[in-house]
C-alpha cells in the first residue's frame, strides 16, 4: 500500500538547510527506509509505502531507540497541552541590507598627510552578523517552553511538530515507543512503517502535561 499523503511536505518537516551538509538537506534511503533528519528530530518511514524515489546512502549513522514501553497518545490531548503553552512574538532573521549579508562594510579613513584608505570594518547597522531580526507580527509558542509527558519533557516546538505530521499523515493517535532517564531519544511509532524520533528537553519544568494511558496491542488510529 503507497500513502497518499504529501510525503514531500511531511519529510521536509524534519530536515534542516545546513548549507552544504548534503547529508540533512534532503531525505535519503538507508536499509528499505526512507529517512529525514536534521540529527536533533528525525522520522523513518518504509519506502515501499513512498511514491517518490530517494538516494541511498550508508554516512548515516543516527539509529532509532530501541522500543520499550507502549503508551497511547491523543490528538486531542496534544492540542490540550499545547493550548496551554505560553506565546511570544515571532522574530526572524532576515538580511541584513546595508552589508547585505557579508557582515563588513567598506570604510575610508584619511591620514594626518591627506592620503585616504579603504578598511574593512564591522557593519555598524548588523554588528556585523550580517543579519536582522525583525518581528513578523505573528504569535507563536514560546521556545523556551516544554511539555512533560511521562517521566520527560520534549520541548513544545517539537510536540507542535508532532501534531503537524500526525495532522498530513491522517491519524488521531500514536504510540509513545521508547525512552529513558539515560538515553536523550524519545520515539513515537505513527504506524506500522512510521516512526518519528526527538531528543529530550532538559527544562526543570513543564509549561502544559499530555497524559498517556497504556497502548499494548492498541492499533494507531487512521481517519477513514
Amino acid at each position: 500500500m503507497k500513502y497518499k499523503f504529501d510525503e514531500k511536505k511531511l519529510l521536509g518537516l524534519f530536515l534542516y538547510d545546513y548549507g552544504h551538509h548534503k547529508l540533512y538537506s534532503a531525505p535519503f534511503l538507508k536499509d528499505g527506509y526512507v529517512y529525514a533528519s536534521d540529527a536533533h528530530k528525525l522520522i523513518r518511514i518504509k519506502a515501499d509505502t513512498l511514491n517518490g524515489q530517494y538516494k541511498s546512502t550508508t554516512d548515516y549513522s543516527l539509529s532509532l531507540a530501541n522500543e520499550n514501553c507502549d503508551f497511547l497518545i491523543t490528538r486531542k490531548d496534544i492540542e490540550e497541552a499545547l493550548a496551554h503553552v505560553p506565546q511570544v512574538r515571532e522574530t526572524i532573521f532576515t538580511e541584513c541590507p546595508e552589508c547585505e549579508g557579508s557582515g563588513v562594510v567598506l570604510v575610508e579613513y584619511v591620514d594626518k598627510e591627506g592620503e585616504t584608505h579603504e578598511l574593512e570594518a564591522d557593519c555598524p547597522v548588523c554588528d556585523g552578523s550580517g543579519t536582522k531580526e525583525r518581528e513578523t507580527g505573528k504569535m507563536i509558542l514560546s521556545p523556551f517552553a516544554s511539555i512533560a509527558i511521562s517521566d520527560f519533557k520534549l520541548c513544545a516546538g517539537e510536540v507542535q511538530l508532532l501534531l503537524e505530521t500526525m495532522k498530513i499523515i491522517g491519524v488521531t493517535e500514536v504510540h509513545l515507543v521508547s525512552f529513558s532517564q539515560t538515553d536523550n531519544r524519545v520515539v513515537f511509532r505513527i504506524d506500522e512503517n512510521i516512526s518519528v524520533m526527538f531528543t529530550r528537553s532538559n527544562s526543570e519544568k513543564a509549561d502544559a502535561v499530555i497524559p498517556v494511558a497504556e497502548g499494548k496491542n492498541n492499533q494507531p488510529g487512521r481517519k477513514s
